[in-house]
């Protein structure tokens, strides 16, 4: 909670100082991003480097960044590179998506069947924890009430909440493989694919 607590103060301290820059409703397209308070963390601040996939802030306060190393913490002065978050497991590789959502989990989204998650602490296969067979993920984003949603290969699209996922289309007439998706305000959930179009899930069709 303190980790949290810091994290936010920071980003207050940095949105505050923004304004006292230059005290207007608009960024003043003339001035350079220099001139504004920010902060970087690179390699010479102990960033691991690689591409980044996806980031995201988990309930205890870290600040987690999926890269094509790993999974990379960072407790606000530290960055810790997790390459092996379950322990009698090979390394996990890239990591192509990140989720929090409203009951405290961190979803991470691996390539293939592979998906963890990330609650007080420890790390699980969230595949073997809720008998899921997959494979593989290749979405996931969070519905309008903070529920993780995943487009699997095999299951295509899933919702988890109330700690079971399940299927909230049947999805026959989609064959390709989704890159995306979301949720609007009307419940309808729309799916963006690689290869054939955007699709809406309305009511389970």
């Amino acid at each position: 909670m303190m980790q949290r607590n810091w994290l936010r103060g920071c980003l207050l301290a940095g949105i505050a100082g923004i304004c006292l820059v230059h005290a207007a409703w608009a960024v003043d397209s003339a001035r350079a991003v220099s001139q504004y308070v920010h902060d970087k963390w690179g390699a010479n601040r102990g960033f691991v480097g690689g591409a980044v996939y996806a980031i995201c802030q988990s309930e205890d306060g870290y600040l987690w960044i999926g890269t094509e190393r790993g999974l990379v913490r960072f407790d606000g002065f530290t960055f810790t590179l997790i390459q092996r978050p379950l322990p009698d497991s090979p390394p996990i590789g890239a990591v192509r998506g990140l989720v929090s959502d409203a009951e405290g989990n961190l979803w991470i989204r691996l390539d293939g069947p592979h998906l963890l998650r990330y609650r007080d602490g420890r790390f699980e296969d969230a595949l073997v924890r809720y008998g899921l067979e997959e494979a593989a993920f290749t979405a996931m984003s969070l519905d309008g009430d903070g529920h993780p949603l995943l487009w699997g290969i095999e299951h295509r699209a899933l919702r988890y909440r109330g700690g079971k996922f399940e299927r909230i289309a049947t999805s026959e007439n989609l064959d390709g493989v989704a890159i995306s998706l979301a949720e609007t305000r009307d419940r309808k959930v729309w799916i963006g694919t690689r290869d054939i179009g955007l699709f809406r899930v309305d009511q389970g069709n």
